[in-house]
């Protein structure tokens, strides 16, 4: 069985605070907590804009037993 979730980023807010910051994705650990492991996680690269969203496409793989 297999996931996939796409997040969306704001690098703006992430990095206002300190020089480095965590976050955690209640979707992912969710699915992370069902037994799904994380087989491919794809950064959405594109041109740069002034916004500083960008995307995570996490693909989740969970073995059918």
């Amino acid at each position: 069985m297999q996931k996939v979730i796409i997040v969306n980023l704001n690098s703006r807010e992430i990095s206002t605070q300190f020089d480095f910051n965590e976050i955690e994705i209640p979707s992912v650990n969710d699915a992370l907590e069902e037994g799904y492991s994380v087989s491919q996680l794809i950064p959405v690269l594109k041109q740069a804009d002034v916004t500083g969203y960008y995307s995570l496409i996490f693909v989740l793989d969970k073995s059918e037993k």
